[in-house]
């Protein structure tokens, strides 16, 4: 009797142990998953402005690509402007998530941008000043210029 506790004694601590090796390496497992996750979400708010500021140099990098791909009737300083009318826009009195969530959002609209996946109107969206509404054969021919308009 003796002997069969000992033996079952050992079969229980070798189940333990064999139980603690798969543990272990699923928590191995974990921490390599969690390794090559990015991590999106920012430890702090000063963390989160950090990477708003470099999303916004991006922006300012990717100009001179921008106006060659989209045509802009603008200057570079003009676009310049705009882009840092949009990051003022939300400037001030927001948490990191908040800040992350704009970030996250402002590199995919760069990665659509620099890869041209956007169209003309899509850009021009952003200069309302830009935007000037083309006159209609009727409205030119009342101001008489209807000789500008191009037939095709």
């Amino acid at each position: 009797r003796r002997e069969e506790k000992r033996r079952e004694e050992k079969r229980r601590e070798e189940k333990r142990r064999e139980e603690k090796r798969r543990e272990e390496k699923r928590r191995e497992e974990r921490r390599a998953t969690m390794q090559r996750a990015p991590v999106l979400m920012s430890a702090n708010l000063a963390e989160a402005n950090r990477k708003a500021m470099r999303l916004y140099r991006a922006y300012l990098r990717g100009i001179p690509q921008m106006m060659v791909n989209y045509e802009l009737p603008f200057t570079q300083r003009q676009v310049q402007q705009r882009i840092e009318q949009e990051f003022r826009k939300h400037d001030g009195g927001l948490d990191a998530a908040t800040v992350d969530l704009l970030v996250f959002k402002g590199r995919q609209d760069l990665e659509e941008t620099e890869n041209v996946w956007k169209q003309r109107p899509h850009i021009m969206h952003y200069f309302p000043e830009g935007q000037q509404k083309e006159k209609s054969l009727e409205e030119l021919f009342y101001e008489g210029n209807h000789e500008q308009k191009e037939f095709q």
